[in-house]
């Protein structure tokens, strides 16, 4: 299972390397107050999203399933190290984030902190609803019209966030009371709902792989 953690990696290392370099640029320009903390928590995500899509795009291009078949593992095996390598990613963005909240924390302004605590929170736990999709739909539908069928599937959801404030469903007064909850407490919703959909995800990638002809 290692093995096949460190083979993402090492597929995927120039990826990687690009992703850190421009990671890197935004962070300084993040701390300098060019750019908002809300603009690097949704590049997070875009990492946290892509690398694990691309390895799904470079084991279609190897012909990795025939490969794999023929390995002294089980299928749930192969599917269980993809969600590790799609956690240990999510795991460095949120600790990258982490380090950024620590180095604005020098500036004294609690509010900053606050902010970028709550939107690399948020941001990271939305990706991870993003892959609980994600990741069934490469394993049916392969990589190419998985993203096809990705992209459609999450705009539903913000159009009918679109609709809903369009709408005024939520009006100024409910906005105002969730903001004084405290933040644990509004993240929690967001933590069982991720853990849930990642559970499911999984168990729908496992029989989806048991069913496939490799």
């Amino acid at each position: 299972m290692t093995g096949l953690i460190l083979k993402d990696a090492l597929v995927l290392k120039k990826s990687l390397k690009s992703y850190l370099l421009l990671l890197a640029v935004y962070a300084v320009l993040t701390v300098t107050g060019l750019f908002s903390i809300s603009f690097v928590a949704a590049f997070l995500e875009v990492i946290a999203m892509m690398l694990p899509m691309s390895a799904f795009a470079f084991d279609e291009q190897a012909h990795w399933d025939r490969y794999a078949a023929a390995l002294p593992l089980s299928r749930r095996d192969l599917v269980a190290a993809r969600y590790l390598f799609t956690l240990l990613v999510l795991l460095c963005a949120a600790a990258f984030g982490a380090a950024m909240c620590a180095v604005l924390s020098f500036s004294g302004d609690r509010d900053a902190v606050a902010e970028c605590g709550m939107s690399i929170a948020v941001t990271l736990l939305l990706g991870v609803l993003a892959l609980s999709v994600a990741m069934p739909l490469n394993y049916r539908l392969g990589p190419e019209r998985a993203r096809i069928a990705l992209y459609v599937t999450l705009l539903l959801p913000v159009a009918a966030l679109f609709v809903s404030v369009k709408g005024e469903l939520w009006s100024g007064s409910q906005v105002t009371r969730l903001e004084e909850l405290p933040p644990l407490l509004l993240l929690l919703p967001y933590l069982l709902l991720a853990g849930v959909a990642l559970a499911v995800s999984f168990a729908v990638s496992c029989g989806i792989m048991a069913e496939k002809d490799c």
